[in-house]
């Protein structure tokens, strides 16, 4: 796909992000423990990462604008760090408080007393000991590095990166939904997110120059766009990107005109969410509103918010994806 047409796939993803992050809220009574709005607190620090992604990868005035204000948008919601501090406080043994931090440092916020904690907690057993995912560890030490904590060395991440699936190159046809999102993520930590795709083994770099087009078929070929959009960002962070045309082809045909990507199913109908379908009405008559109006104006919101939460993931990651491929094909781009 030329590049054109990946930068209105990003443009697209981020004008539907950026005019519906509104939707991306936590309660405002909500406790640090999260309870039941771990959802919203994910969807949050994906919003964020993918304002952070796209506005580097393109850093046009329009992107930078739309991404500070929905970075702005999810540090306001987190009550400024606050509600990463307290969260880190009551749960010492959580990494998310910094793999969520990480991309704000990144963007130019901090928060001191979060700072100063993360430096205290990092040091423990308990932290250090914490059970996790061999990838998770990768997303932590990724983390800490771009928070300015102390990190294991980056050319010290290859026992941790073996013990992950992917770092083990097993069978390619044993392959599973699960699997398949945790190799993703193994890549991104690795190559910071397309930052520093030579920091990828290089066993792991033949192994998917080898397979990810297989992979890439079969999950096109079951319209499992959220996964076809994680496997093209995964792509594009290695050395020597294919940026199959056959599958951003698909991947653009799913994405309708106001920008979303549905994470699964047919493509988008080209009709934008809540457009109204037959003949205009353009002189209505005149109406009072009514208790009839007002619940029909809530059930549109609860509608847009539902619609929000459906595609808001599989948007963020075809955005940074479509974002980091416009700039590796731009004929401008460093060699």
């Amino acid at each position: 796909m030329e590049n054109a047409r990946l930068s209105a796939v990003a443009d697209g993803a981020m004008t539907w992000l950026h005019e519906n992050c509104a939707y991306c809220a936590l309660p405002a009574d909500v406790s640090p423990h999260l309870a039941d709005h771990t959802n919203e607190y994910k969807a949050l620090a994906e919003m964020t990462l993918a304002a952070q992604v796209t506005s580097e990868a393109l850093p046009t005035p329009r992107n930078r604008a739309r991404a500070r204000d929905i970075l702005d948008h999810c540090w306001r919601q987190l009550g400024r760090g606050d509600l990463l501090y307290e969260r880190q406080l009551r749960h010492l043994s959580l990494s998310d408080p910094v793999e969520t931090y990480a991309h704000f440092v990144r963007a130019g916020y901090r928060h001191g007393g979060l700072d100063q904690l993360l430096r205290r907690v990092h040091r423990l057993t308990a932290f250090k000991a914490a059970e996790l995912y061999p990838n998770r560890r990768l997303a932590v030490a990724n983390a800490q590095r771009l928070a300015g904590l102390p990190h294991p060395d980056p050319g010290d991440w290859a026992e941790p990166a073996a013990r992950t699936w992917l770092g083990s190159t097993p069978e390619p046809w044993a392959i599973d939904w699960n699997d398949a999102y945790c190799l993703t993520h193994t890549v991104y930590h690795l190559a910071d997110w397309g930052r520093r795709p030579l920091a990828l083994p290089a066993p792991v770099i033949d192994y998917l120059t080898r397979w990810l087009p297989v992979w890439l078929d079969v999950w096109c070929e079951s319209q499992d766009w959220d996964l076809v959009a994680e496997l093209l960002y995964v792509d594009v962070c290695v050395p020597r990107p294919e940026l199959p045309a056959a599958q951003w082809d698909a991947l653009a045909a799913a994405q309708d005109v106001s920008g979303r990507v549905p994470p699964k199913g047919r493509p988008g109908t080209g009709t934008a969410p809540g457009a109204a379908s037959g003949p205009a009405v353009t002189d209505p008559p005149e109406s009072h509103p009514t208790a009839s109006d007002a619940a029909a104006s809530d059930e549109a919101a609860s509608d847009a918010a539902a619609d929000f939460r459906r595609h808001q993931h599989t948007t963020c990651v075809t955005g940074m994806a479509a974002a980091r491929a416009a700039c590796a094909t731009r004929t401008d781009a460093p060699a």
